[in-house]
């Protein structure tokens, strides 16, 4: 398993923490950035190549702001909403950048290149290397579809 991030230190504690979770398993870290196709590429090639095949490619990474310029962060997540978003919003607060109106363009433009490209990226890749595998599983939340190749 490869476990990617733009922050190397972070990538590498989340691998180190799953190796120790789970001894029997092999995880590495890489630095990727999911808004460089680039990067995306040689990440999914790099686990081809480690492994053989790629069967998994999970794409659960999105730019959160906080409410300074400084504090910009790229987090995993599991829903569409972290814990800290649910607990401004049930709080009534909001940050500054999640009205549109307010929205500065660089910010509308990393949270495309991140949320949006980079899940396409890493979509458009995965599906390639896919190809060769007999199995193709896609999955939601509320369905898992198998078609045989």
């Amino acid at each position: 398993m490869f476990i990617s991030d733009i922050n190397e230190p972070a990538a590498q504690k989340a691998a180190e923490y799953i190796t120790k979770q789970y001894p029997s398993s092999e995880c590495q870290s890489i630095k990727c950035d999911v808004s460089s196709e680039a990067d995306i590429k040689a990440l999914v090639e790099g686990a081809v190549a480690k492994w053989g095949r790629l069967d998994v490619m999970v794409c659960l990474c999105r730019v959160e702001r906080g409410t300074d310029d400084s504090s910009t962060t790229l987090v995993l997540c599991t829903d569409s909403m972290s814990s800290a978003a649910r607990a401004r919003s049930s709080k009534g607060l909001t940050n500054r950048d999640d009205d549109a109106v307010n929205t500065e363009e660089r910010i509308w433009d990393l949270t495309q290149a991140i949320n949006v490209k980079g899940v396409w990226f890493g979509c458009k890749h995965a599906i390639i290397a896919m190809r060769n595998v007999s199995q193709l599983f896609t999955s939601t939340r509320s369905q898992l579809k198998s078609r045989t190749r």
